[in-house]
């Protein structure tokens, strides 16, 4: 997987603008329990307090308070508050360092003393009475302050700051302030901070979802046509190695899945680490209930591991099967006129269903493994928030933590656990598209068995003769040469035809020339060059080559004819077509040339098809025609007319053919005849010459013709 990540090298700025994204989305998400927790904490139970200086204070207040204060603090005071003669008020106009701590033995006193109870137990009618009385008795005083002290000795600094801000409310409202209006003002504030700041989280949340999209598109579509273009310089034999269903397979589902892993990684991989570790770093501010998740996260860490070594494997066997599917599809398409003539509907089904419900299986086993961790990670986060929510509310009881840090809590630790329930998503989904990208560099790193030299050679401009030296050529991993000791010259204007029985080795051969094979031993020669020596394009290039297999490519007549040679001219074109004697049943068409073609030829007659690929190959006006037993579908008439012509062409343009055949009519004429026999030479000649001297082609000649049809 870690090979895929070399395709994101391009979209290097989309990457980063990525990551720029999608911290700040942590951090905007991340911001809104705070802003939660402030409004619990001072929108609602403080009422829009938030600060424990007062911003107020009534002259009684201010003057009941001096006598609880020292000298330094009484100075404190005087130099922050000023006294409204139309309020009757003193207001805070500086915030010295010290006046917090100046300010809250002094308040809390005056504001404990104001309860009733306290009234009650000093035998004070009304709070002027009891100061008037504490004025008198300093040591009162002093014994009340001490009092207050031990009191508030057991609070906590929470439990203080509560006491005093509850203090100021009922302050501010005694001064005549709204604080139905704070509150409301603090709450909308706050409100609205946590729109803004949800609303910049989405537009970043969307941003990077575009990019990590637009990234790793543009990624799977770089790494799709490399594979593509890798496949296409494979030879025959990586072609044996890496079957054609199995190339489709690593083209399209492996791709895919390393595709929507590369989107996972640069969004969800990059936002689940940042959201859990930030989270993890926030809920480290509340040190006395960390161990509810360490605990959690040791269980999550157990499951995802396990998870991991059981799917691994599986995810292997899917990706074969998958293989096989499409194998099992592909023959069952392209077979299924033979499946109906021998009624073997049944078989085929019952093949289908064998390899379906093998597939099935092992998927039900990996999606029960992978559905698993949903409801296991539900009841872990459900499980968690109750023991937040019951170890919580002893820490508010204790007076260690208020409501609005609790509900903080349990959404940063909701957010720790969401990340690592991500992680879990990552875990299920990455060992497949491991799979899947070690299927697909598997076929990026093979190297083709057949590639062009590092230093070529030039080929000359004009045609040249083809030598075969002395070849031989055996396939890949057989036990015996399909070829021996091939010796044989194609002058330039020379027509060479090659007969002989099947599974003589006619068309490997003449599929030595384009190099889809190298010789094993021996050399073919192009002039005085090695064939080895120059690059293929440069080779393939001179040469016009129609297969065994007639195959036509979906558009229209004459985009396959353009195939060969996409600037041909209309006289090119048309010549084409009345060599290959194609040009009548074309110009029958309803549309002529632009008649469309369907994939692989399928609206066209067979004998229709092998003319069309002969005029494609003739479009390219090539130097050397290759024609691999392109005549078997052609009746004598056409046949005849057809080599007619192609006589005429060649006699002018001095092109080399050669012509691999079964039927003796097609080469009688020939230049040269080689006649092969289990991978050797056993006759060369005019037909006249073989016909004297050469037993194995005399006997194909009587199995077709009659004595006075061969001339003998």
């Amino acid at each position: 997987m870690l090979k895929a990540i070399r395709y994101l090298k391009p979209f290097l700025l989309l990457v980063i603008a990525n990551f720029i994204l999608v911290f700040a989305q942590v951090q905007l998400e991340l911001a809104l329990p705070d802003y939660m927790s402030d409004i619990v904490t001072y929108g609602i139970q403080y009422g829009g307090i938030t600060s424990d200086k007062p911003t107020v204070l009534r002259a009684s207040t201010y003057e009941h308070m001096q006598m609880f204060m020292t000298e330094a603090d009484q100075a404190v005071l005087a130099d922050n508050y000023t006294y409204n003669s139309e309020t009757d008020t003193y207001e805070l106009t500086a915030e010295d360092a010290d006046l917090s701590a100046a300010l809250r033995r002094p308040f809390l006193t005056v504001s404990a003393l104001s309860q009733p109870a306290m009234l009650k137990q000093f035998g004070a009618d009304s709070e002027e009475s009891l100061y008037a009385l504490l004025a008198e008795q300093p040591e009162t005083a002093a014994a009340i302050t001490a009092a207050v002290d031990a009191q508030f000795a057991d609070y906590t600094e929470e439990n203080l700051r509560a006491a005093e801000i509850m203090g100021l409310r009922a302050e501010y409202t005694a001064a005549g302030m709204d604080m139905n209006s704070v509150q409301s003002s603090y709450i909308w504030q706050a409100g609205l901070k946590m729109l803004g700041i949800a609303l910049l989280g989405s537009l970043c949340a969307i941003g990077s979802s575009f990019m990590a999209s637009r990234t790793a598109t543009g990624a799977a579509r770089n790494m799709r046509n490399d594979v593509f273009r890798k496949v296409e310089s494979f030879s025959s034999e990586e072609f044996s190695r890496f079957s054609t269903a199995s190339l489709i397979t690593r083209t399209t589902n492996d791709i895919q899945q390393v595709q929507m892993v590369l989107t996972m990684m640069l969004r969800v991989v990059l936002f689940a680490p940042m959201m859990g570790l930030t989270s993890l770093l926030k809920v480290l501010r509340y040190p006395n209930m960390v161990h509810i998740l360490g605990w959690v996260i040791a269980c999550i860490m157990v499951l995802l591991l396990t998870q991991f070594f059981v799917t691994l494997p599986k995810f292997k066997i899917i990706q074969q099967k998958i293989d096989r599917l499409n194998l099992v599809i592909r023959e069952q398409l392209e077979g299924m006129l033979v499946i109906r003539a021998f009624n073997n509907q049944k078989y085929e089904e019952k093949r289908f269903d064998e390899v379906n419900t093998d597939i099935t299986r092992i998927n039900r086993f990996v999606n029960r493994a992978m559905a698993s961790i949903s409801p296991i990670m539900t009841f872990l986060m459900s499980s968690v928030s109750l023991l937040i929510i019951w170890f919580g509310a002893r820490q508010v009881d204790l007076g260690i933590m208020q409501i609005g840090d609790i509900m903080a809590f349990l959404q940063y630790a909701v957010h720790v656990l969401m990340s690592f329930m991500i992680v879990a998503m990552i875990f299920v989904m990455i060992p497949r598209s491991s799979v899947s990208a070690g299927r697909v560099f598997e076929v990026l790193g093979t190297k083709p068995s057949i590639t062009d030299p590092d230093q070529p050679e030039e080929l000359p401009a004009e045609n040249q003769t083809i030598t075969f030296d002395h070849v031989s050529f055996r396939y890949p991993r057989a036990e015996a040469d399909v070829l021996s000791d091939i010796s044989f010259t194609a002058a330039p204007g020379e027509t060479v035809a090659i007969i002989g029985s099947t599974g003589s080795g006619k068309s490997t051969l003449v599929n030595l020339i384009p190099r889809f094979f190298d010789v094993t031993e021996g050399s073919i020669r192009y002039g005085n060059n090695d064939i080895r020596k120059v690059t293929m394009k440069d080779l393939r290039a001179r040469i016009g080559y129609v297969p065994q297999k007639a195959t036509l490519f979906s558009g229209t007549v004459e985009s396959n004819l353009r195939y060969a040679d996409e600037n041909a001219s209309a006289e090119t074109l048309d010549m084409a077509l009345s060599v290959s004697q194609s040009k009548e049943f074309v110009d029958r068409m309803p549309h002529g040339m632009e008649e469309p073609i369907a994939q692989g030829g399928t609206n066209v007659s067979g004998g229709q098809k092998q003319r069309l690929s002969i005029a494609r190959a003739l479009t390219r006006q090539a130097q050397v025609y290759i024609f691999d037993d392109t005549f078997s579908a052609l009746d004598y008439r056409t046949d005849a007319a057809l080599r007619a012509d192609l006589n005429e062409l060649t006699a002018k343009t001095k092109a080399t053919v050669l012509i691999v055949a079964q039927r003796i009519s097609t080469i009688m004429h020939a230049d040269r005849i080689l006649v092969l026999d289990k991978g050797r030479i056993v006759g060369m000649g005019k037909h006249e010459e073989l016909m004297k001297n050469c037993d194995v082609y005399q006997e194909i000649a009587y199995s077709q013709l009659s004595r006075e049809e061969l001339g003998a």
